[in-house]
């Protein structure tokens, strides 16, 4: 066989060019990944906030500033460093009769700020979930 087909040239810097066209695309694409489980958890954890204020106000359907302490303490104390969620009673809206077999409305919004969203022109996501139970006991 002629030495010329049997090695190959070598191009020492191609390598190195190939890579550093494709690291952008692979930072944005990790950042967007990281970005989406960090709304993803807040979600599930603001859902499950306003589902405990419900339940608390299904019970004491008067106690609108205690809905609110439940559901901010409920959120701010279930691990959620790992997004930066930190609720304030302003973040929670309470809608309620005072009636038995009425029901009860907790509303929970949050804007959550991105890391990577810059990159593409979005700078927060706003994640809202409610959650709605029937008064049980007459106030």
């Amino acid at each position: 066989m002629d030495k010329r087909l049997r090695t190959r040239r070598r191009a020492p810097g191609q390598s190195l060019v190939e890579f550093a066209l494709v690291l952008p695309a692979i930072v944005i694409i990790m950042g967007a990944v990281f970005d989406i489980g960090r709304v993803l958890d807040a979600s599930i954890v603001i859902t499950n906030a306003a589902w405990v204020g419900a339940r608390f106000g299904s019970i004491h359907p008067s106690w609108y500033e205690s809905i609110r302490v439940r559901v901010v303490d409920f959120a701010n104390s279930s691990g959620m460093g790992f997004t930066g969620v930190r609720l304030q009673g302003s973040h929670v809206a309470v809608e309620s009769e005072a009636a038995q077999g009425a029901t009860v409305r907790v509303t929970v919004t949050y804007d959550l700020p991105l890391f990577f969203g810059p990159a593409i022109g979005v700078h927060t996501i706003r994640i809202a979930r409610s959650a709605e139970m029937m008064v049980l006991a007459q106030p």
